[in-house]
């Protein structure tokens, strides 16, 4: 608790949106930091963050790729799936449980009895699943143009190296 009110007070301090922990916490471990940051005077909306959530808050600002964002869902998809819980549904006014006759939610995603975690852990398994085939095709196409590459005879690859005010620049203008 000493150090829930130290951090509680460093928020206050700075007006921060956001904190950032050096080492992983779990989801419940996170709940329980926002209520007490909350009990001690923070905003309820305050950011609780891991390490691996920051590294991957920062590379999907970042990646520009089709590749690199299909990366970042595949290893936010691969970090939620076990934090995955029913707070994350039951507020929607879904039921904890479904199936059989009559069921809302429709009945074609769920079977008989299969829980709305159950259903969500099994949809993250699909997204998970999906996301690495495409990588996998991605792959596959960098490969076959890299390959590509290497066999067309168009023109020889030249590369200049040097140390700075070497003259690389004064070399390729003499010779273009």
């Amino acid at each position: 608790k000493g150090k829930v009110e130290d951090v509680a007070k460093r928020v206050l301090e700075h007006g921060a949106d956001a904190v950032v922990f050096d080492d992983e916490l779990s989801l419940a471990q996170q709940r329980s930091l926002n209520k007490e940051l909350a009990f001690h005077g923070c905003a309820d909306d305050l950011q609780i963050l891991d390490r691996t959530q920051l590294v991957l808050q920062i590379f999907s600002e970042r990646a520009q790729t089709r590749e690199a964002r299909a990366q970042i869902a595949l290893a936010r998809a691969e970090y939620m799936l076990p934090r995955l819980t029913t707070f994350l549904t039951t507020g929607a006014g879904m039921d904890s449980r479904s199936g059989g006759k009559g069921s809302s939610g429709g009945a074609y995603l769920r079977g008989a009895g299969e829980s709305q975690l159950e259903m969500d852990r099994r949809l993250f398994g699909k997204r998970i699943s999906r996301l690495n085939k495409e990588l996998d095709l991605l792959k596959e196409k960098r490969t076959q143009s890299r390959e590509k590459r290497k066999t067309d005879d168009r023109l020889p690859l030249v590369c200049l190296v040097g140390y700075t005010n070497a003259g690389k620049t004064s070399l390729l203008n003499a010779l273009a």
